[in-house]
């Protein structure tokens, strides 16, 4: 299949894995400076207007997206809140996978972004494939992953409303995570002029965050 390569549009995909064909949106702008996968799991979720504005903004600054659904529209149906964690894991690690063998993103550094529990399944495969190199995460449920915190050696950025902050359950997963680990209060979103906002904020902070850390082996000093 071939892939868009224009940073201004998002091109539609099927990423086959375990014998179904999960949609998802991919971007990778000429010289991406590496690609961020935005894992959901509810149907559609991935044209949401939230993580939409998110990926333009990634876009903008030359670092690729794909925005994936990881559950069928049965398993969305019939999932918990937590249920799922393995599941999605399991397909986030094969969706990455697929990703890689793109001709578009070989070499590429690879960041994952997710919220609540699509971030601990996004620390879970970070943190089983070792090849992750930036992670954002808004509102993450850490309690799903805690005995995995200290596999995750990528720089994590975690987004928070407060009182996230300041819970002793946040503070002491940071000392836990293996990696380079920052913490950012965002805005509440209240209404749609709040969401627009809020989602603005993590979209800068996202930018920042992977313009940091996400660059091309070639680019990086000896």
């Amino acid at each position: 299949m071939t892939l868009t390569t224009n940073a201004a549009s998002l091109g539609d995909v099927r990423v086959p894995i375990d014998g179904f064909e999960f949609r998802g949106a991919l971007a990778i702008p000429v010289h991406a400076s590496g690609v961020v996968v935005f894992a959901h799991r509810r149907g559609g979720s991935r044209l949401s207007s939230r993580h939409a504005r998110i990926a333009r903004e990634l876009l903008s600054f030359g670092c690729g997206t794909l925005l994936l659904d990881l559950l069928t529209t049965d398993e969305q149906c019939r999932s918990a809140d937590h249920a799922d964690l393995e599941l999605l894991t399991h397909r986030l690690r094969e969706g990455t996978e697929w990703l890689r063998a793109q001709p578009e993103a070989a070499g590429l550094p690879i960041g994952y972004f997710g919220a609540q529990v699509e971030a601990a399944a996004a620390l879970r495969a970070a943190a089983a494939s070792g090849i992750i190199e930036a992670i954002v995460l808004r509102a993450a449920r850490l309690d799903l992953v805690w005995n995995m915190l200290d596999q995750v050696h990528a720089p994590t950025l975690l987004l928070f409303d407060e009182p996230g902050p300041t819970h002793p359950t946040t503070r002491s997963a940071m000392a836990r995570l293996g990696g380079e680990t920052q913490i950012e209060v965002i805005l509440s979103a209240h209404g749609l002029v709040g969401g627009a906002k809020t989602a603005e904020e993590v979209a800068q902070h996202a930018s920042r965050w992977f313009g940091q850390h996400l660059v091309p082996q070639r680019w990086r000093s000896v």
